[in-house]
Parts: structure tokens; C-alpha cells; sequence
């Protein structure tokens, strides 16, 4: 079909595919259905494929677009043009240049639907107060178009009830992006930490991020129901600053225009306390003894979602546990984020930079876990300082810092996956410290060190690479440190099978007697089984987990023995 299939001209009209398909050959300005200046049209059951656009709203409102397919459209597959009140559900709208366009369109709701396979799956432009979720966003090359500064939401205009493998909640609901990243800690089917784009971002206020975003396709989530504002523990909304939190519940920041705040911007006073950020940031002048965000003494406590500048601390967090710090950027303070004789605390998603003394500080803190990290611009990067024991860091970037990871005095910490590169001093130092492990790490173009270890012993270093630094080791009253893995390992190296301890990469080195990618002679008579190439060329065999067997299995065989054996000496009489 070379023309626009269907036209509708009159109000209160209700279109019934009927499973059919209009099928156009994309002749340009064609359209599947095209409406102009009407109301109330419900348009269902069919698919549209191959027009310039599937369907085009002109001035139109109070409509509905339902379950439909929509198709190879050369242009958009939806088109809402100074159209309001709209709603499109249940509908695919896949391959299209455009999934769905909105140009100077409010309050329209998308919900239900699967858009994917777009170069853009939804576009705006000068288009606001729209809701869009519950919705699959998949593998189109940008999800969220935005060419304008409306605010438009991105997840349930209220919470839901719903059910999330086998359990139920309450809470708002986003969407499912499948180039979202984040974590899910609490097993409630909602990323930790929002979906947002740089581009969303005007201003340093962020107006189009999903702070609700699906671990998994919408279809995982059974909706019971609405819930309310009152279902959910005492959401607060934050509108001035400083601001004293003294009872439990959900906070978020609703603010803007606070800058150069000459206080602590933000104390929390009591247990069970969630602080979403909504983008937001906390604005400081540097003055003395201040912080973003204070906490001494409670538990129970999420901070999400927000930028911390220019305070004597980001955040200061002391005599707390069970603390989530998620998806935070903390610059330009003194120290980035301090923990101190706290334990059991998570952080992860945080990109501290351009502190002067410390990124992240962690002090007589014990049984905490920091992922996903990066540190930048500071003296020190991260420091686990005095009795900071049993910690795990994982997937932690630490550079251009003077020292990129400090321990000191502190023991049986795990580093897993760091780059430490490009710092002035040192990538890792250990200060009278023992008993900590540390993997898988890129230690790559440090000043003066890759590793500066005193007075520190019973460490162990394996499988990580020391690459170009001006010194790869410095050791000195340290003993009984290990530069190999604890026990053989199994690993693939050109296609071949081994088992060997396995030590670390040196790109200074250049031993004898390879075999099997592992020299035979040793590093500064300190590494006994150095690599011949990076530890990422081997491939470690993981070996499963053999379960235990029955008891009732071990007396099976033994009495089948007995038996067996009397058998034998009654036969010989």
C-alpha cells in the first residue's frame, strides 16, 4: 500500500483490528492510522508495518492504542503530536527508527509495552508530565531520547502492590532497560540504583531518570493491585537545607538552589532511614567540620542516588552498621566519604574524585563490602586504616592519586579485580598489615611503585599483573609474604590443561625453562611461579563443588561388603 491506510474523522470511535495486518511499502508521509483534532478513539488488535508511520496522533487526546504490533516503519512507529491524555498499552513497536515519539505532548502514559530493537526507543521533545512504565526497553542503540527540560517520570505515578518471585511488596515501579548495570541486594525485583544518562541532566538537576528500574522484564512482576504514599514506610520529601532526619522512613530530596551551604547539609538521627537523592546534589563551601551527610551511631540506613561537593566530608558515616551507600559521586571535598568504627556496611556504584586528602577512608571498620568504585585525584584513593580487618573489595579503579590503596595496620582484607594505574607514588601500599589477599589486579604505570610493602607479612599476591611501573616491588621488613596462589590451580593455556601454583605477571621479567605459561625461574627470588603473560591469557578452572555423600549411601556400600565377603567364605567351606 502506497498511501495512508486508515483515517479516522470522527470522535468516540473504537478501531477492532481484528488480528489483521496494514501493510504499506513506506512511501514517505504515509501512516498505518492517522487522527487528527479527535478524541476518544481506541485503536486494538492489529499489526501495522512498513508506512513512514504506524500511527500519527495530531492534536488529538483521550485515546488508546492496545495491544498493537508495529512494525519496520521507516520513520516512528508512534507519533504524538500536541497530544495529551493519551494512553498506549499492551503494544510491540520494534525496528522502527523511532519506537515512539512525543513532541510537544502531555500526560500520556505508556505502560505494558515492549519497544525494542529502535534507534531511539522513546523520543521527546518539548514534551512533559508523561508517565511511561511498567515497559521492556530492549536493544535499541539509545532507550531514552530527551531534547527538551519537561519533566517526565519514568516510573508508577503511585506504589504498587505487586509479587516478586514468590514475595510481596510495595513500592514504585520503573522499567526494564537491558543495558542497566545495577544490583539488586534486597531481592525486591528494583535496581539499587537509578537508570539515568548524562544527557538527562540539566543544570545538575537530572529530570529524567528512572529511580525504580526492573532487574528483569515486566512480565516477572505480578501487579495486585494499587497501593498508596501511606503503604510505604512515611515517605518524607526533603525541601529545605539542613535537614535533621529523626524518625524512620523514605526520604527524598525535592529541592534545588541550595549551593555553598556553610553547614552539614544533612543528619541522620535514627535507625531504619532510606535517603534517596533523586539526582539531586549537596552543595558545600569547604568550611570546617562539615558534611554532606552525617551519621553517628544508627543502623538500617540507604543513601542513593545524589552528588555530594565541596564539604569538609561527602559523607561521614561513625559507630553504624548495616549502612548502604549506592550510586553516589562524591568531588572535591576533603575526604570523599569517611567510614569509621562501623561494620557490616555496603557500598557500591561510587565514583569519588578530586578530594584532597582521601576518596574513601575506612577506620577501625570491619565485614564491609565495597564494589563497583572508582577513585581519582586524592592523595590517598582508598585507605583501610587501623584494625580496618576482613573487608572485600571488588571491582575497584583507583588513579591518579598519590597512593591509589593504602592498608594500614589492618588485616585479612580481600581485593579482588583493581586497577591501581597511573598514581604518583604508589598503586598499593601496606603498612604493618597482615594476612590480606589480593587478585586479579592491574597494577600499571605507577610512579614510583606498583607495590610498597614495610613492616607487613603473611600476605598473599597471585594472579595479578605489575605492568610498566617505574618500580614494580618494594619490600622491606616484611616476611612470609606470598606471591603465588595458595594452592594448585587448574587452568587452559593454549588449548592445554594444567595444574601448577600460579604467581603473578611482571613485565620487567623475562625468566627461563617456560613451561606451560609459568617461567621456571623466579621473580626477585619472591615470586617462584611468575607468568609469562597477563593473568587475563590463562583461563582458571573452577572446580565444581562435589556434595557430600549420604551416610546412609556409606553403610549401603559397607554392608554390600560384608555380605559380599561372607558370601566368598561360606562358598570356600
Amino acid at each position: 500500500m502506497n498511501k495512508t491506510a486508515i483515517i479516522i474523522e470522527a470522535d468516540n470511535v473504537v478501531l477492532n483490528g481484528n488480528g489483521k495486518v496494514l501493510d504499506g511499502n513506506k512511501t514517505y508521509n504515509t501512516s498505518g492510522i492517522f487522527v487528527e483534532r479527535h478524541k476518544n478513539i481506541t485503536i486494538k488488535n492489529l499489526t501495522i508495518k512498513e508506512f513512514w508511520r504506524g500511527i500519527c496522533f495530531i492534536l488529538s487526546s483521550d485515546s488508546s492504542i492496545i495491544n498493537v504490533d508495529i512494525l519496520n516503519n521507516t520513520e516512528v512507529g508512534i507519533y504524538f503530536g500536541i497530544s495529551s491524555n493519551n494512553t498506549i498499552k499492551k503494544v510491540n513497536v520494534s525496528n522502527n527508527n523511532i519506537g515512539i515519539s512525543l513532541v510537544a505532548s502531555f500526560r500520556n502514559k505508556i505502560i505494558n509495552s515492549n519497544i525494542k530493537n529502535n534507534k531511539y526507543g522513546i523520543s521527546y521533545l518539548s514534551s512533559g508530565k508523561n508517565v511511561v512504565y511498567l515497559n521492556n526497553f530492549i536493544n535499541n542503540s539509545e532507550n531514552i531520547h530527551y531534547g527538551n527540560v519537561f519533566v517526565n517520570r519514568l516510573y508508577s505515578p503511585t506504589p504498587l502492590n505487586y509479587t516478586y518471585n514468590g514475595s510481596n511488596y510495595t513500592n514504585f515501579l520503573g522499567n526494564y532497560y537491558s543495558d542497566y548495570s545495577g544490583i539488586d541486594n534486597d531481592g525486591d525485583g528494583i535496581g539499587d540504583t537509578p537508570y539515568i544518562k548524562n544527557w538527562t541532566c540539566f543544570g545538575g538537576v537530572c529530570y529524567l531518570t528512572d529511580s525504580y528500574p526492573l532487574i528483569e522484564p515486566y512480565e516477572n512482576y505480578k501487579i495486585n493491585g494499587i497501593g498508596n504514599v501511606s503503604s510505604l514506610p512515611n515517605i518524607i520529601y526533603i525541601k529545605s537545607l539542613p535537614y535533621t532526619i529523626v524518625k524512620s522512613g523514605y526520604y527524598i530530596l525535592n529541592f534545588s538552589g541550595f549551593d555553598n551551604l556553610t553547614l552539614t547539609a544533612i543528619i541522620i538521627k535514627t535507625d531504619n532511614v532510606v535517603l534517596d537523592g533523586n539526582g539531586k546534589i549537596l552543595d558545600g563551601n569547604k568550611a570546617d567540620n562539615t558534611s554532606g551527610i552525617f551519621i553517628d551511631g544508627y543502623k538500617n540506613i540507604t543513601i542513593k542516588n545524589l552528588a555530594i561537593k565541596e564539604f569538609c566530608y561527602g559523607i561521614y558515616v561513625a559507630n553504624a552498621s548495616d549502612v548502604k551507600i549506592i550510586n553516589i559521586t562524591s568531588k572535591s571535598n576533603d575526604y570523599g566519604i569517611a567510614i569509621l568504627n562501623s561494620f557490616n556496611n555496603i557500598l557500591a556504584n561510587i565514583n569519588v574524585m578530586d578530594n584532597y586528602w582521601v576518596g574513601l577512608k575506612l577506620f577501625n571498620a570491619s565485614h564491609n563490602k565495597l564494589m563497583n568504585i572508582t577513585v581519582s585525584n586524592s592523595k590517598y584513593g582508598i585507605i583501610l586504616d587501623y584494625n580496618s580487618n576482613e573487608n572485600t573489595l571488588k571491582n575497584i579503579k583507583a588513579s591518579n592519586n598519590d597512593v591509589g590503596v593504602s592498608i594500614q595496620i589492618s588485616h585479612n582484607n580481600l581485593i579482588f579485580n583493581l586497577t591501581a594505574s597511573n598514581n604518583s607514588k604508589y598503586g598499593i601500599s601496606l603498612l604493618a598489615s597482615s594476612k590480606n589477599t589480593i587478585t586479579r589486579a592491574d597494577i600499571i604505570n605507577n610512579k614510583k611503585f606498583g607495590l610498597f610493602m614495610y613492616n607487613s607479612n603473611n600476605n598473599i599476591f597471585y594472579l595479578n599483573n605489575f605492568i610498566n611501573n617505574s618500580k614494580n616491588i618494594f619490600i622491606k621488613k616484611s616476611y612470609n609474604n606470598t606471591f603465588n596462589s595458595p594452592e594448585e590451580l587448574v587452568y587452559k593455556i593454549e588449548g592445554n590443561i594444567c595444574k601448577n601454583y600460579m604467581g603473578n605477571y611482571y613485565s620487567d621479567f623475562a625468566g627461563k625453562d617456560v613451561r606451560n605459561g609459568i617461567f621456571g625461574s623466579s621473580y626477585q627470588n619472591i615470586d617462584f611461579y611468575p607468568l609469562t603473560h597477563p593473568y587475563q591469557y590463562y583461563e582458571v578452572i573452577i572446580p565444581k563443588k562435589i556434595d557430600s555423600v549420604p551416610i546412609y549411601y556409606l553403610l549401603l556400600v559397607v554392608f554390600t561388603l560384608i555380605i559380599i565377603a561372607l558370601i566368598i567364605r561360606q562358598s570356600k567351606k
